[in-house]
């Protein structure tokens, strides 16, 4: 019986390299574009069987569900194996999106830009929150945009 590392390395005689770098340069796609279109749907087809994945995996160490998981006639750690092995290759999609998302939302807050909710009571909060902030970066003698966060010398 091959292990599935054999069966990858048969599968790819290229070894890891193509699909780990395939897997990063996706992953910086949705780091990059999180409103596409295309990353917004590989995100919700990605995020199900991670979330499940990551359950299974989390009840795997309990023990009434390692007895029933032994009444269907599988091993426990090799679910858990499986479980671990799909919720990391996974996740990681959701987790990008949704950093990239907030990371733009407080750029944008603390630069004062375009208000996303002008009519609602979160806009409102926004507004509050954003004022607020500019207050306090004005305060401290800052520009308060991103720019100010990451300075120059640490692109180089």
């Amino acid at each position: 019986m091959s292990s599935a590392s054999q069966y990858f390395v048969e599968k790819f005689p290229g070894g890891w390299r193509a699909p780990s770098s395939a897997f990063g340069i996706v992953l910086l796609m949705v780091f990059i574009w999180p409103h596409a279109r295309l990353v917004i749907d590989l995100v919700i087809v990605t995020a199900i069987p991670g979330l499940i994945g990551a359950i299974v995996w989390g009840l795997t160490y309990w023990s009434r569900a390692r007895v029933q998981i032994g009444r269907r006639h599988l091993r426990y750690k090799a679910v858990r194996r499986v479980a671990g092995i799909v919720s990391l290759a996974c996740l990681p999609f959701l987790l990008m999106q949704r950093a990239s998302i907030s990371l733009r939302a407080w750029c944008e807050t603390a630069s004062g830009g375009s208000e996303a909710y002008p009519t609602s009571k979160i806009g409102a909060f926004a507004s509050w929150s954003r004022s607020r902030i500019s207050k306090e970066t004005t305060a401290k003698g800052s520009k308060g945009d991103c720019a100010t966060l990451w300075p120059a010398s640490t692109h180089a």
